[in-house]
């Protein structure tokens, strides 16, 4: 009785298998065909048709052809459609299990050939619209969808894929059958409201000629490319196609303030002549870099992140008005022409330069920090851990607050400050000329140096040495502080009424030409001052010696004075106010006239020559 009844059961089990695959038969025979609709299969080149078929819950299905000898399957279409039910693609050979349609019979076209590991879906006709996920029954492949007359994504997804490839190119397959790339004429690429996921797919390509992003998109790795030409399946331009169809647009890729692109690693490409990227929502490469090449124009006004590095090159303007960062990287900016206006943060380095003008007005922090141009404009709030590094061919303007932790130089043909610059280390200036209205502050030396004239009308100091050369005219007009020893050597030097000039050690005052001193030169040790003639109405002193060497006329109007000795000696000697000593000797040497008709004073010996 028992051996019946084990009998019975394996009976029955077996007559239970057989209806289960007799009602999957019925479900893809009798279910109604109105899902059919979206999808119209033609032969492909090699006369292959994909064969259509419905899952039990209605969800259509695609028996696609049989793969080539590289396992790409061509499918081709006039119509190709997905509706918000989904759609499966048919890898299988035998039944399998689905998320979407539960389980499917088996695809007798690949019943010889095995699997494929790439589905191509090439589109003929018209316009594509996804609306529902795409998924693929049976083993894992990579898929594309191709259609020259554009797609539109909104709420779509992928299922079971390795990596899927949207495009409005024409496939190009060569001649051992291989997917070489494609052949983009026109045609755009659009992305809903409702977004794409492909949030467990490893890589999305998008390439057309134009994308547009309302929506976020969701990848593991996302490669977008837009411009007419012939591109690698990578997206990668191999070269211009000049027969494109209408006039190229104004922006290439364009992601609207809700969209989005979220992925490990990004790259957006825009590969025809003078077409731009232009972001006004959110790109983040939340574990890898991201990389913007434009062949126009970039903007982006929206937040563009990476963990790693960003980099953005463009042969047009850069127009930075958003949040622009990397958090463990470097940001690396090209571009014909930068306006940074909104904030840049790096971990790493923030390197920025253009060979047109380059205006910063927003805030900007990382861990070191160099911007160049034609031209630069540094406005707003540049604060660099490390270095900072300013330069221009022509015109640098610094109006903002630039701090450099391990110095800050600036280099152009022409500086004008009339913000602050700081430096927890030191700052260098070289040009041709130099007007500093601002405050220079540097921790350890300070260096300007100027082929042409230069102006100091603000507060400018050091925490050891400064050294200030010009070719021309040296005005200062304001304060300079050296903590330790100050050097300056210019054609000509003034020093203005309410002008001081301290050094906490030597005071070097050198000039082939004038010194006009209407302000106070102290030096904490000694004075030197050499020039071709010398006029004070201010004060010159020094703490311990002071010597003057004057190759013709020195007029003092003022205070001429030595903690120690003073020596003096010029080709003419006139004094009207205070000359001497203080605790050692007075040496006045005139090779001509010696006029003494103010005070005359010496700790130690006196001496008039």
């Amino acid at each position: 009785m028992d051996n019946e009844a084990v009998g019975m059961r394996g009976y029955l089990a077996e007559q239970s298998k057989r209806a289960l695959a007799l009602l999957l038969c019925c479900t893809v025979t009798w279910t109604s065909f109105p899902a059919w609709a979206q999808l119209a299969p033609t032969a492909n080149p090699g006369g292959q048709t994909p064969g259509q078929q419905v899952a039990a819950n209605g969800v259509p299905v695609v028996d696609i052809v049989a793969p080539n000898a590289r396992g790409i399957s061509h499918n081709r279409y006039s119509n190709f459609n997905v509706g918000p039910n989904g759609l499966i693609l048919n890898n299988s050979a035998q039944i399998s299990k689905t998320e979407l349609g539960g389980y499917v019979a088996g695809n007798n076209n690949l019943q010889r050939s095995g699997a494929a590991s790439l589905i191509l879906n090439e589109v003929t006709s018209a316009s594509s619209r996804l609306q529902g996920y795409t998924e693929i029954a049976g083993a894992k492949a990579q898929l594309v969808i191709a259609n020259p007359n554009g797609i539109s994504c909104d709420g779509c997804g992928f299922l079971n894929t390795s990596r899927v490839t949207l495009t409005t190119g024409t496939p190009n397959l060569g001649s051992d059958g291989a997917l070489n790339g494609f052949s983009i004429t026109g045609g755009a690429l659009s992305i809903g409201r409702n977004g794409l996921d492909a949030f467990n797919v490893d890589r999305l390509d998008l390439l057309s000629r134009q994308l547009s992003v309302d929506g976020s998109i969701w990848s593991r790795e996302l490669v977008a490319a837009a411009g007419a030409g012939r591109v690698n399946y990578d997206g990668m331009l191999l070269d211009v196609l000049p027969g494109a169809d209408g006039a190229p647009p104004a922006i290439g890729i364009d992601v609207a303030q809700l969209g989005g692109m979220y992925a490990e690693r990004i790259r957006l490409i825009a590969t025809e002549a003078g077409v731009g990227v232009v972001s006004r929502g959110t790109l983040a490469a939340q574990s890898g870099d991201l990389q913007i090449d434009s062949a126009g124009q970039v903007s982006l006004g929206g937040t563009t992140v990476a963990r790693d590095a960003v980099n953005v090159r463009a042969t047009g303007a850069l127009d930075q008005r958003g949040v622009l960062g990397s958090q463990q990287g470097d940001v690396s900016l090209r571009a014909a022409s930068m306006t940074l206006a909104g904030d840049l943060v790096a971990a790493g380095a923030l390197d920025g330069q253009a060979g047109g003008v380059v205006t910063h007005v927003g805030r900007s922090s990382a861990g070191s920090i160099r911007l160049f141009g034609s031209e630069l404009n540094a406005d707003g709030s540049l604060h660099a851990a490390g270095a900072l590094d300013l330069g221009a061919d022509g015109l640098l303007r610094s109006g903002g607050v630039a701090y450099g932790g391990a110095g800050a130089n600036l280099r152009a043909a022409q500086i004008a400050l009339s913000g602050t610059l700081q430096s927890g280390a030191a700052i260098a200036m070289n040009a041709i000329a130099i007007d500093a209205l601002g405050t220079l502050d540097a921790a350890t030396a300070l260096q300007l140096n100027g082929n042409g004239n230069v102006r100091l009308a603000g507060l400018a100091q050091a925490g050891q040495g400064a050294d200030v050369q010009a070719g021309g005219r040296l005005e200062l007009q304001g304060q300079l502080i050296a903590a330790d020893g100050l050097a300056l050597n210019a054609a000509s030097i003034d020093i203005a009424q309410r002008a001081a000039v301290s050094a906490g050690n030597d005071l070097d005052l050198r000039s082939a030409g004038a010194v006009n001193n209407a302000g106070t030169a102290y030096a904490g040790r000694d004075l030197w001052l050499q020039a071709a003639s010398v006029s004070t109405a201010g004060s010159l002193s020094a703490a311990r010696d002071a010597q003057l060497a004057v190759a013709g006329e020195l007029v003092n109007r003022g205070t001429v004075v030595a903690g120690n000795a003073l020596s003096a000696d010029a080709a003419q000697l006139e004094s009207r106010g205070d000359i001497g000593s203080q605790g050692g000797d007075a040496t006045l040497r005139s090779r001509g006239n010696l006029r003494l008709s103010g005070n005359t004073v010496a700790g130690g010996a006196l001496g008039k020559v």
